[in-house]
């Protein structure tokens, strides 16, 4: 009979933290991860899939805008502390782009100059994802326009119809990713099992390719991430922050230079009125939660100090002004106490079991109960 220990961790007050000791791992930079699975976006054409229930209003911050069509997600979700930095034309012209780009138009007429527009192909990256469905980055520029600048691009589709395809195709495969928050008791559950696809389908890719005679680095976005599996920090953070977004939580990106590390970026999102860290760069392969729900603290230990580690664009948007990533809610994931060789998601429990191969001894189990939502 195989043997199996259980050891139950819970979330009550503070007794779970006096049981928690600090522990130090090695970890990858964003240059290097455990490859996971990769799952290629679907073929064919499907019809536009639908999303769960949970997906908030569209466009509840943005300027309104007529579309073509009404999409299955909501590409409107930036939370309050991302409008809040945005310049006034920022706010305009987001959704002008969105409409833009959905009408197959190839491009849009802003007012200003680009030095007006510092976020807006940030925003277009992680909260428009589509937006590189059909479009190479090399071809997004701006120039002149008429009344002020023009943000243009081509399009490699050769119809509206692909177009629309390729759009529809992004949809379904973002439907696919949040299909296993279905179920879960809590938000914090749907979160997590996001969160275990994702890490799970995905690999580090920093393939080169050839231009104008010299190695350069492939560029790719989130809209790579979800759709291939591939690409590379900023991807993997900017496509969890989506995915967070569509299942209504309030999501963004952060990013800092470590001295040994290098420049990284990641997840940080809001929960029961707590700001929390998520890193699935440094979790993929699915097989551990170690730099989820983690803070700022534990970040200062990779070598990315609070006082240069920044959000959306500016070296005035400093993270630590701004939140307070200090909640130890999910501390015995960071700190090692809930680690193993691999985790599965108790849906009826609202639970995180982790399995831990102890050889000859047999399995051991531990068990870690996810909070219950705020009211």
């Amino acid at each position: 009979m195989e043997h199996k220990k259980i050891k139950i961790y819970r979330i009550r007050g503070t007794a779970l933290l006096s049981a928690v000791l600090a522990v130090l791992f090695i970890i990858t930079g964003c240059t290097g991860g455990k490859p996971g699975t990769v799952t290629a976006a679907p073929t064919g054409t499907p019809n536009p899939a639908e999303m769960p229930t949970a997906t908030p209003d569209p466009r509840p911050h943005f300027a309104e805008v007529n579309l073509p069509f009404e999409p299955t997600l909501n590409y409107f979700a930036a939370p309050e502390a991302v409008l809040e930095v945005l310049t006034e034309n920022e706010l305009q012209g987001y959704p002008a782009v969105v409409a833009a780009y959905m009408n197959y138009e190839t491009g849009v007429d802003l007012p200003g100059s680009k030095d007006d527009y510092p976020n807006l192909l940030r925003l277009i990256d992680m909260y428009f994802p589509v937006f590189f469905a059909d479009i190479y980055d090399t071809t997004v520029r701006f120039s002149e326009g008429e009344n002020g600048c023009r943000l243009e691009w081509s399009y490699f589709s050769s119809s509206r119809e692909e177009h629309n395809t390729l759009f529809h195709r992004f949809e379904n495969r973002v439907a696919e990713l949040l299909k296993p928050s279905e179920g879960a008791k809590s938000r914090i559950m749907q979160a997590v099992a996001v969160y275990q696809k994702l890490t799970t389908e995905t690999e580090y890719d920093f393939n080169e390719e050839t231009v104008g005679g010299e190695s350069v680095p492939v560029m790719r976005h989130c809209y790579d991430a979800v759709t291939e599996g591939l690409g590379v920090c900023w991807c993997f953070g900017r496509s969890y922050c989506f995915l967070l977004c569509q299942l209504g939580f309030e999501a963004l990106t952060v990013h800092g230079i470590a001295k040994d590390l290098g420049l990284h970026e990641w997840t940080l999102f809001k929960y029961n009125d707590e700001w929390y860290y998520a890193d699935p760069t440094w979790d993929i392969g699915g097989s551990s939660l170690l730099y989820y729900g983690f803070t700022a603290d534990r970040r200062e230990l990779n070598g990315y100090m609070k006082n240069a580690v920044y959000y959306m664009e500016g070296e005035n948007h400093l993270a630590a002004d701004k939140f307070d990533v200090s909640a130890l809610t999910f501390s015995a994931f960071f700190t090692g106490v809930c680690y193993g060789d691999s985790y599965e998601l108790d849906y009826e429990g609202n639970a995180v079991v982790f399995h831990v191969d102890n050889g000859t001894e047999g399995e051991e189990l531990i068990r870690f109960e996810l909070p219950a939502d705020k009211d």
